[in-house]
């Protein structure tokens, strides 16, 4: 009984970071993310009509965007390194890293099959979730909450 109890009061006490997507008050996706778990969208550009893809990391409770990949930087898309960033590109890939932007919350504006194609992907996961499919033309609130572990498990 005294195990049941200190088994109860630590996942009680235990802080965990969960990620929604959500659209108005629909969750559509919310998961567990551990410190520098990567959460990643990508998107067609709408005048270049080619890829761009985000990645997110999960530390102290918010996402940090870490890294903005494109394959051209034309039509507003990034041209230098970001502030306390840098740039590095290989034969598929313009990478932007750093830049110290970090939000608890922002919204992804979703297109459609023709406009944006709009995709995201959870850490450990291989395969990209067709946004643009499950709610085309919707704006999605992307936010990361901390909270006790076992109001995780009862949805409170």
């Amino acid at each position: 009984m005294f195990f049941a109890c200190v088994f109860f009061i630590y996942f009680m006490c235990v802080d965990v970071t969960v990620i929604s997507l959500a659209v108005r008050e629909e969750i559509l996706f919310d998961k567990y993310m551990y410190p520098g778990s990567l959460f990643e969208t990508g998107y067609i550009h709408s005048v270049q009509k080619t890829p761009v893809e985000d990645v997110y990391v999960v530390v102290d409770g918010e996402l940090w965007l870490w890294e903005e990949r494109v394959v051209s930087h034309n039509a507003g898309l990034p041209s230098e390194s970001p502030y306390r960033g840098y740039f590095l590109s290989d034969k598929e890939w313009m990478h932007f890293f750093g830049g110290r932007y970090s939000t608890k919350m922002y919204m992804l504006r979703v297109g459609n099959d023709v406009l944006g194609r709009n995709v995201c992907r959870f850490y450990g996961r291989s395969d990209w979730i067709d946004l643009f499919e499950i709610v085309p033309g919707k704006r999605c609130a992307v936010s990361v909450e901390t909270k006790p572990f076992l109001t995780t498990l009862i949805r409170i």
